[in-house]
């Protein structure tokens, strides 16, 4: 396990001047989760202590498969993403977090091995 600037294990809850969308009530659109750490983490779990009476849904995209989709259907768009740095950051009064890389990252046979 890692730490991370709110600690090894976290509570996630709504808080009334959040500074990230997930301390919201309000549900996270499709996304990579901190871009801006580096090391990236590699898997994130996540468990449910008390849910609200609504909502609760979850959604999760294939990023490979979109990535492939790309590289067949715009593979000028697919190189863009791959040679392309791009810096993420996080900011709050605790953190100033920052990493830079391609959206979509390759191995050394241009094979989709990983995205930000």
């Amino acid at each position: 396990m890692r730490e991370t600037n709110y600690g090894v294990v976290f509570d996630v809850i709504a808080e009334p001047d959040p500074n990230n969308l997930e301390y919201t009530p309000l549900g996270p659109p499709l996304h990579t989760d901190n871009p801006y750490r580096d090391p990236r983490p590699t898997l994130q779990l996540l468990h449910c202590l008390e849910s609200s009476p609504t909502g609760g849904t979850s959604r999760f995209a294939d990023g490979f498969l979109a990535a492939e989709l790309l590289r067949v259907g715009r593979p000028d768009h697919f190189e863009i993403l791959t040679r392309s740095d791009i810096e993420f950051r996080f900011h709050d009064d605790r953190a100033d977090l920052r990493a830079a890389g391609p959206i979509i990252e390759t191995d050394n046979t241009r094979r989709v091995a990983g995205s930000a």
